[in-house]
């Protein structure tokens, strides 16, 4: 877990820091569709220094289609899958993304926002951790600690 005490943006920029290098790519959930700025958008470092492509969120159920995920992910061949956004409501399946994860050969990475519930959605009952990495930022673990 790499826990900053700065902002999410640079949670994240840390993190891919330290298995990315400059012009791998990477698949986020697109911000039009409750993504992160970070996650690969054009006017963010990471639409800068990495490749990013996106996966989606279903008209019809408005949650991730990830059977599109893992259709881009076999063919764009990521570096890193990332989980967590700014404006996605519902639980993720982190283990259905590091299932693919693991089949394409990428990391994967969650990244998390106020509600513990993202934490109790990444790790199992036992701990163990389904994601590669996790790295909330500090700023809002500390506030809802007692959650």
């Amino acid at each position: 877990m790499n826990v900053q005490p700065h902002s999410g943006s640079q949670a994240n920029a840390s993190a891919y820091a330290a298995v990315l290098q400059a012009g791998d790519t990477i698949l986020g959930l697109d911000l039009a569709h409750g993504g992160h700025l970070t996650h690969g958008h054009k006017l963010s470092f990471s639409g800068k220094l990495y490749r990013p492509t996106f996966y989606h969120v279903r008209r019809d159920t408005e949650t991730i289609d990830y059977d599109e995920l893992e259709a881009i992910a076999e063919r764009e061949k990521p570096k890193a899958i990332i989980g967590g956004g700014s404006a996605y409501p519902r639980l993720w399946e982190f283990a259905r993304m590091r299932q693919i994860a693991d089949k394409v050969g990428a990391f994967t990475s969650s990244t998390w926002r106020t509600s513990p519930a993202w934490w109790r959605a990444a790790f199992t009952p036992r701990g163990t951790a389904r994601a590669h990495y996790h790295h909330p930022p500090t700023r809002r673990c500390a506030a809802r600690a007692r959650d």
